[in-house]
């Protein structure tokens, strides 16, 4: 027909699909495209039309239409086209075909995979329609749906309305709220369906362990081994799996060895959960030695592994190691898979390797979805939230369409660049896409606005969200806290328990964190009791968040004692430590813990350097800070940037700028704090010229300078005179770079105008600012009229610090020294008695030094050093010395009768 030029009409093809339909000859029909539905539903139908013998014509009819359909459904939603297969399945149900228990459980699984909780909603709304017979089967299935698309309250309805649970009813929970982080729920219908006599199968097991897994509960996890044992399960690999990881991230390494060594019957997944084990305690090496006995004794390496070991590379992070895996992966042909490229370049951007990530990128040919949402993402955490922005609209450009991944990490690059605008226009695309009634993406939106300062539009988005979990909540009240409103995240915090949420451990320390920004130790004492009453136990994560709160709020003996008390400490608990008391000026036993930490076998990460080198820099002691100097160097962490600052920073507080100079050049990479730090040092140390000439140097390498690089600035000028260019930089804030002028600003300004003398011009600049003066500021200008004698603007500025700050023992001594020198000794006289009425005393101060690596402190008549008695005789050959030199102390300024003189 076709070579003589007939043209086939749809009869035609009718009649010539019905024998090869019959003789299932589907190759042939591929002349026939482009098909009409009709066409594939009888083609279909000739498949599937042998199953039953013998039908009547109008049932065979009706079965070979039904059963097509779910053929063409069930092909369609295996092939990733849901679409597709709801399109077919609606033509079907306007013809009036009804549709089976098989089509709907297709549809389901499709949207299950998916994860298409709105279609999911449409299946199950014409289930309820139709008046369809109940089905466990299907019922199961939309359960699942629920489930694994994250509307656990829709699911855990459903559940109860069920006539009947099997164990795939009772899994498919389980897993909903195991795979969704709400663990304790988990475990509620673990123990439940024991109790209602239905017993645990591999799969349960599977997932309740790996709820303990994620809890890091050892008590719980034990006690689901028990149950293991006692079902028989044990030997069974997908249990013996579960237990490894269990045991492996709740950091009982040894223990999950030994069931690992223990496990007659080994794959992939066994050695990739005790590599992951070794990962989790921060034992990268051990772990890449397991990778490499894995190939040694034969085992495939498959993806899986490459990639369990790619994310240990990254978590530790090991760049290089990362590197020879990369190697390995292009010897043995997986290069070429896009997964395995996106794992490569994920490792690398985690690494803060993104120059890594990027020629990778840019060597592949075809660069899909998934290796755009890899890059932007890695850009995104590794804080370049222009080149995020600029990779996701080339991502849009190019014709790719972003999924709840992208947006996530767009919004985390418009919260990073703090440009509310780009936020906005993100969020009015997400709307146009159908993304912001996405669960993730919508706290997303809440916590881009929060980190934004946006506060009302966070709250309204947060509000409008149809569904709200942990996740969501936990948004809300880490973005109060980060908009220093820590009373409305305790609010909250409170809604969220009214609402029935049960906070987990990232909420608990988000409060905590609340109570530490307002420096409530009541309202963190009340948060402590409540974890006590609702916790069976409290991990590393909020037990550090405790000492932190603690530590800050002054309180650093209980913040000691609640460290002591930690069953299990890791280093984000030592490091807290370690700061609470470097912040609480306890540098000697910031310097003991830092040396526990490297005995006890934990190594230290930057925040440990960061903190103890910040310890050296305020007791200025040098040779400890050489001596962190140089194991930093031995581990490798001098390279990192927060280290770089910090050795900058240390050098330059114990006196040694050109020190301070050479890691500055040395360092690999800089950022703004770098160039703070070191123009701070330069101001600290009277070299104001070279503090600005460094400023203008940072400023045309492309560096932006931030507040804290202006109060560097403005402290230069002050500490060596240079008022004019100090009113010029002030107002260049706000001119050139955008910065509004924080109170610390206005009070180098104000230290500024009173070293040149210009104390009524001070004291004008400070009524007159828009911010509200705090004692800072009028301490300031006190010291400037002790300078220069003015008593009557010292006595107003006196007064002023004194209703902020009644008892500032330092205003009483400043204003007394002041009328000193002018020789009002009876206002001076009255100055002391104040002091005593008011049970004002000065605070000893405290002088140090350090030999032999140890730091020494002593006080005014400390007699508690053990070699006193030595002490005070070389101070007195001393004195002795300087007065036979002709020494005459100056004592215009003392105040004699104080108890501490």
């Amino acid at each position: 027909m076709i070579p003589n030029g007939f043209r086939y009409d749809y009869c035609t093809s009718f009649n010539l699909l019905k024998p090869f339909a019959t003789a299932r000859r589907h190759k042939t029909v591929d002349i026939f495209r482009p098909w009409n539905f009709n066409l594939q539903t009888y083609l279909f139908a000739g498949y599937h039309s042998c199953s039953n013998e013998n039908p009547k014509p109008e049932e065979q009819e009706t079965h070979q239409g039904t059963s097509c359909i779910g053929e063409h459904v069930s092909l369609l939603c295996k092939d990733g086209q849901l679409q597709g297969a709801l399109d077919r399945w609606f033509v079907m149900d306007r013809q009036g075909i009804s549709t089976d228990c098989k089509t709907y459980s297709r549809l389901l699984q499709g949207c299950i995979t998916k994860r298409a909780l709105a279609q999911g909603n449409r299946v199950h709304a014409h289930i309820m329609q139709t008046g369809f017979e109940w089905s466990i089967i299907v019922y199961n299935n939309l359960l699942n749906m629920y489930a694994k698309c994250g509307s656990l309250r829709v699911a855990r309805q459903l559940f109860e309305k069920m006539h009947e649970h099997d164990m795939i009813s009772w899994n498919a929970l389980i897993s909903g709220y195991a795979h969704h982080g709400l663990y304790e729920e988990a475990l509620e219908q673990f123990f439940k369906m024991q109790i209602e006599d239905m017993r645990p199968d591999q799969f349960t097991f599977a997932s309740i362990l790996s709820t303990c897994a994620n809890m890091g509960d050892l008590e719980k996890g034990q006690q689901v081994h028990g149950c293991v044992i006692k079902s028989g399960w044990e030997s069974q690999i997908f249990v013996g799996n579960a237990l490894v990881d269990m045991y492996g991230k709740c950091g009982r390494i040894e223990a999950a060895h030994r069931l690992f060594d223990d496990n007659q019957e080994k794959d992939d997944v066994s050695w990739n959960a005790l590599i992951a084990g070794y990962a989790q305690i921060g034992n990268g090496e051990e772990a890449v030695k397991l990778f490499c006995q894995m190939q040694r004794m034969g085992f495939k390496i498959g993806h899986f592994t490459l990639g369990s070991i790619l994310k240990v590379c990254a978590s530790i992070p090991m760049p290089e190691q990362g590197k020879l895996v990369h190697a390995y992966i292009i010897k043995s042909g997986h290069e070429s898979n896009v997964l395995m490229i996106s794992a490569i370049l994920d490792m690398y951007a985690k690494c803060g390797r993104m120059d890594y990530s990027q020629q990778l990128f840019d060597e592949v040919p075809q660069q899909g979805e998934v290796l755009w949402n890899s890059l932007i993402t890695g850009y995104a955490q590794n804080g370049h939230g222009e080149k995020t922005l600029k990779y996701f609209f080339q991502m849009l450009w190019a014709g790719l369409k972003a999924n709840h991944f992208t947006f996530g990490s767009v919004l985390k690059a418009s919260s990073s660049i703090a440009n509310p605008e780009h936020g906005k226009q993100i969020h009015s695309f997400i709307v146009k896409t159908g993304f912001e009634s996405d669960i993730l993406v919508g706290s997303a939106i809440v916590d881009m606005y929060a980190k934004c300062g946006v506060a009302e539009d966070a709250r309204t988005m947060f509000y409008k969200m149809p569904e709200r979990n942990v996740v969501t909540w936990n948004t809300i009240i880490a973005g109060s806290c980060q908009a220093v409103d820590a009373e409305e995240a305790l609010n909250y915090f409170c809604d969220m328990q009214q609402s029935g949420m049960k906070p987990n451990h990232f909420t608990l320390s988000s409060v905590l964190r609340a109570c530490t920004s307002i420096v409530s130790l009541d309202y963190g004492r009340q948060v402590h009791v409540h974890i006590i009453k609702n916790s069976s136990d409290i991990d590393e994560f909020v037990g550090s968040s405790l000492v932190d709160m603690y530590a800050k709020c002054g309180a650093i003996d209980d913040a000691s004692k609640w460290f002591e008390k930690m069953p299990k400490c890791d280093i984000v608990s030592w490091n807290t430590m370690v700061a609470g008391y470097a912040q609480n000026g306890r540098g000697e036993e910031a310097s003991r813990l830092f040396h526990e930490v490297l005995m006890s076998g934990i190594k230290p990460d930057q925040s440990t350097f960061t903190s103890i080198l910040s310890v050296s820099a305020s007791i200025a002691a040098l040779d400890q800070g050489k001596q962190v100097h140089a194991y930093a160097i031995k581990v490798g962490f001098e390279t990192w940037v927060v280290v770089g600052n910090a050795l900058v920073d240390m050098y330059a507080k114990c006196g040694s700028i050109a020190e301070a100079c050479n890691v500055f050049e040395e360092m690999p990479e800089r950022d703004t704090i770098s160039w703070t730090a070191l123009i701070s040092g330069y101001a600290q140390h009277g070299r104001g010229k070279e503090a600005l000439q460094l400023f203008e140097q940072m400023q045309h390498k492309g560096y932006k300078p931030n507040d804290i690089t202006f109060v560097a600035v403005l402290s230069a000028c002050s500490h060596v005179g240079l008022l004019d260019e100090g009113w010029h930089y002030f107002n260049s804030m706000t001119k050139d770079h955008g910065i509004a002028p924080r109170v610390d600003h206005y009070a180098c300004v104000v230290d500024l105008l009173g070293r040149a003398g210009f104390l009524d011009e001070a004291e004008n600049f400070i009524k007159k600012m828009k911010l509200k003066a705090d004692a800072v500021m009028w301490r300031a200008l006190l010291s400037a009229c002790k300078i220069h004698g003015n008593v009557d603007i010292g006595q107003r500025a006196a007064e002023h610090i004194l209703e902020l700050e009644p008892h500032d023992a330092s205003t009483y001594i400043l204003l007394s020294n002041m009328y000193s020198l002018a020789g009002k000794w009876d206002d001076a006289t009255r100055i002391r008695n104040m002091m005593k009425i008011e049970g004002v005393k000065k605070e000893p101060g405290l002088s140090w030094i350090e030999v032999s690596n140890t730091v020494h402190s002593f006080a005014v008549r400390d007699r508690s050093h053990p070699q006193t008695v030595s002490i005070y005789a070389k101070l007195e050959r001393l004195l002795k010395q300087m007065k036979e030199a002709g020494y005459v102390p100056e004592t215009n300024c003392a105040m004699y009768g104080m108890d501490y003189e």
